[in-house]
């Protein structure tokens, strides 16, 4: 039952006409929709539109429409905010039917105020803006979303998306790459009212930096804004293939990160996703970031090649792989392993080819056995390395006789070890060369000399050995280390006769008789028996053919002789006696 103007009027009909909605502009216009409606008999007659102004008043007629149609305009509707509307079919068919439709307000009621459930960032750099339209009774009249963007106080609308299109909408172009990005949201209903502007939210932006000296990867990302104190924490993904999907590393419940474990020199791929703290799984992604890592390698080897005696001193040479990467080194010695010292720190800089070499002139190699270690370290000041702990060769030589007996220490620390050790020998004479004379076996650290030397201008006998390293050394080295030199050295043995015949007979030259002797710089005077220097020479072996120093013979008499004979081992010996010119 319809109450018209206090009259009761009966709706006959079975089927009814439906309003739409009722709008109302800003100009005072109502516009009245409705759904299009075939009376039974198909016999149109009119269309009657009636209206209060508030619920407490009567319906009366507002106009009536001589074709079918589905609205009405009713420009003068600024007193009808708070009332409604319907109307009335009326046809030709048969007993004049005449059928009512529902009754409704004017809507004069913004869509509710709506604002994003997450913003997330896409791997290409687009954004998904997502929201939700529940409870759904209040988006019941919802019919498409204002998509803005923020910037500072302005707001900038982008895009209109529909119901029927979903609860999202994708920006692209965002530059979410570059920046963080802030978005909002404005409802519009089936009367174009466009609710108030919601609260935005802005996407994560994540950054990364690596500290190649800690080995270290650390994400820094300015925080999602949107949920207020809701964010649960965030989820740090990362991929060294994107296209093969993300592995989740870890949570942060700030906005840093600190990756330790990553592969060096490997191009990885990260972002962040924010997790809100809710009852069902709402989530935000920070845009995509790639990083190739870059960390000081990692030392395959600090490895002491040798060590070797060279003269009075002892050499060490090393290598390493990182060359470009070393700080500095440092070498330590010690006569034990377990007691090792630091002697100096080496610069870095001095490296050819991966190679060093340190001559440590503090040692005495011909009495004690020196252990080296050396120490690297990269050029961020942290320890990167620790080599073998090799050691010096110390020769020994006993002799009985013409026998010689040497022996020396195990040299050891090769990656390739010892192959064989070369005996070397060096006779001092006038030049002096060293020749092979024998070798051992690893294990043989001894060799026995026998022959003899002597009658020499300077004779002197000296040797050394020569540790020769393997073909297997892992490092591609094929090293060689010298001990010291061990020499020995015989007394001078001396005759002088006790007379002479110049020019006649076998002993035509006053001289001694040497051997082991240094017949170059010994010396010998004859003095008559006055005192007088008569002769005088370095050349011993030459000797006094009786002659004064005017070239005239000498009388036969007695004359004094005083010899000073240099040893191989420099040592001067003096002789002085009597001896008979006749």
């Amino acid at each position: 039952m319809f109450w018209l103007l206090g009259i009761s009027i009966s709706n006959a009909a079975v089927n009814h006409p439906h309003l739409k909605r009722i709008c109302y502009s800003v100009s005072g216009v109502v516009t009245i929709n409705w759904y299009l409606y075939t009376d039974t008999c198909n016999k149109f007659d009119k269309i009657l539109i009636y209206g209060r102004q508030d619920p407490d008043s009567s319906f009366r007629p507002i106009d009536s429409i001589k074709y079918n149609t589905n609205n009405y305009v009713f420009l003068n509707g600024f007193n009808f905010l708070s009332g409604s509307f319907f109307i009335e079919y009326v046809s030709n068919c048969p007993g004049r039917t005449i059928s009512f439709s529902d009754t409704m307000v004017v809507d004069v009621i913004r869509p509710p105020v709506t604002q994003p459930d997450s913003v997330s960032v896409l791997s290409d750099g687009s954004v998904v803006v997502g929201w939700s339209t529940i409870p759904a009774i209040l988006y019941s009249d919802t019919k498409s979303f204002l998509l803005n963007v923020v910037k500072g106080s302005k707001i900038f609308p982008i895009d209109t998306v529909y119901r029927n299109q979903g609860n999202s909408g994708v920006v692209k172009n965002s530059g979410a790459n570059v920046g963080p990005v802030t978005y909002s949201l404005a409802a519009v209903d089936s009367c174009d009212n466009i609710s108030p502007v919601g609260p935005s939210h802005t996407t994560i932006f994540l950054e990364a930096g690596q500290d190649s000296c800690k080995y270290t990867v650390t994400l820094s990302w300015l925080p999602y804004l949107g949920w207020g104190t809701s964010v649960k924490y965030y989820e740090v993904y990362y991929s060294l293939d994107s296209s093969k999907g993300y592995k989740l590393y870890g949570n942060a419940t700030g906005t840093n990160f600190t990756l330790s474990d990553l592969l060096n020199f490997k191009k990885y791929f990260f972002f962040v996703r924010a997790v809100k703290n809710s009852s069902t799984r709402i989530t935000s992604s920070s845009n995509r970031i790639t990083l190739t890592t870059q960390f000081q390698k990692v030392f395959n080897y600090v490895y002491i090649k040798t060590v070797s005696v060279v003269g009075n001193s002892i050499q060490v040479d090393w290598a390493t792989s990182n060359d470009n990467e070393v700080g500095y080194f440092e070498l330590y010695r010690g006569k034990n392993t377990g007691q090792m010292k630091l002697i100096t720190r080496i610069n870095g800089g001095g490296l050819v080819n991966g190679l060093y070499t340190y001559v440590d002139s503090d040692v005495d190699p011909s009495t004690d056995i020196w252990f080296y270690k050396v120490i690297v370290y990269n050029t961020c000041g942290h320890e990167a390395g620790i080599s073998n702990i090799p050691h010096n060769i110390l020769l020994n030589l006993t002799k009985v006789g013409r026998t010689k007996n040497l022996t020396w220490n195990m040299y050891d620390q090769w990656s390739g070890g010892v192959f064989l050790y070369n005996v070397l020998r060096t006779v001092e004479n006038s030049n002096p060369t060293s020749q092979l004379i024998g070798f051992e076996s690893p294990l043989g650290l001894s060799y026995t000399d026998v022959d003899s030397f002597s009658d020499y201008v300077r004779p002197g006998v000296c040797y050394q050995i020569k540790a020769l390293e393997g073909d297997s050394d892992k490092f591609g080295f094929r090293a060689e280390s010298f001990s010291n030199t061990v020499c020995y050295i015989d007394p001078p043995i001396v005759f002088i006769p006790n007379a002479f015949v110049p020019d006649e007979g076998v002993n035509k030259v006053f001289k001694p008789v040497v051997s082991l002797t240094d017949t170059v710089n010994s010396v010998m005077s004859i003095y008559n028996r006055w005192g007088e220097l008569i002769f005088k020479t370095n050349h011993i072996i030459e000797g006094w053919d009786g002659k004064t120093k005017d070239g005239n013979w000498a009388p036969s008499n007695v004359y004094m002789y005083v010899i000073e004979v240099i040893g191989l081992d420099n040592t001067p010996h003096a002789y002085t006696g009597l001896f008979t010119l006749l």
